[in-house]
């Protein structure tokens, strides 16, 4: 196929001008992978896919959305080999990543902002799922982390239904309204530099951006214990003692069954 040397040519390209750990660095290798894996090529996928992924984490921070993307990457290539071991941890890490990026970017906007944003995150709450039912049906952490999974994508559409935000910033004190406002502030900043096309030549100020509104949240929830329940992320276990004596809590969710090991374009 011409478009591996071209992706080749591309990448080094790249690895020229920009330096070999610049986050567009990571990009090209991404698709240089999905290219090989296309071909069932997955001897050449693993190392490029494990190179983004460490350039991604230097470069961006452990915690930033486009690392949840490479590890993503790398769960589904361990899934359709069936590795489903190395698969689960990357299915984890990953989840985590984009709750917080989801509380952190919902706090601002309008719905049909809110609702756009989170159907970005449509194909990994499928895969999650996917994962548990079809791959490892009978795997305790799976099924958790399906369950984790969908109790908090459920959670975050009911927050943009009930417009939760507002009702909550009506809620607070007057000095903690001004530290919520600010809080907005800097995190509509983030959320504009990390979707521009100058994203990856901003990492080092969405990190500054970033500290500064973590700390700004912790002060926050520090003095509003209501602030504290709304941005602490979901999780079984704080689900469970809601739930009444001899009762049981049963989810219904449709999601797209996803499949590793069919060819690029049928999974």
């Amino acid at each position: 196929s011409e478009a591996i040397p071209l992706a080749q040519r591309s990448l080094a390209i790249r690895e020229k001008a920009l330096g070999p750990d610049h986050p567009d660095v990571a990009t090209s290798l991404n698709n240089l992978a999905g290219l090989y894996e296309l071909q069932g090529n997955y001897t050449q996928v693993l190392p490029l896919y494990q190179r983004s992924l460490a350039i991604r984490e230097k470069a961006l921070g452990p915690d930033h959305p486009d690392v949840a993307h490479s590890l993503n990457n790398l769960a589904g290539l361990y899934e359709s080999q069936g590795n489903y071991a190395q698969a689960l941890p990357l299915r984890q890490r990953s989840t985590d990543i984009e709750e917080n990026h989801l509380a952190r970017n919902l706090v601002i906007g309008s719905e049909e902002y809110k609702r756009n944003f989170l159907n970005t995150f449509r194909d990994s709450t499928d895969g999650v799922i996917s994962f548990h039912l079809q791959s490892v049906p009978q795997d305790v952490q799976a099924a958790r982390l399906a369950l984790t999974t969908i109790l908090r994508r459920k959670g975050r559409v009911l927050d943009v239904l009930s417009e939760t935000t507002r009702l909550l910033r009506q809620r607070l004190s007057p000095t903690d309204q001004q530290q919520f406002d600010r809080i907005a502030s800097v995190r509509t900043e983030i959320a504009t530099l990390s979707v521009s096309p100058q994203a990856s030549t901003k990492a080092d100020q969405i990190k500054q951006l970033t500290a500064q509104a973590e700390q700004l949240e912790a002060d926050l929830s520090r003095r509003s214990r209501e602030f504290a329940q709304q941005t602490t992320p979901i999780t079984i276990a704080a689900v469970q003692p809601a739930i009444p004596t001899n009762a049981a809590l049963i989810e219904f969710i449709e999601y797209r069954p996803y499949n590793p090991k069919a060819p690029q374009g049928q999974q």
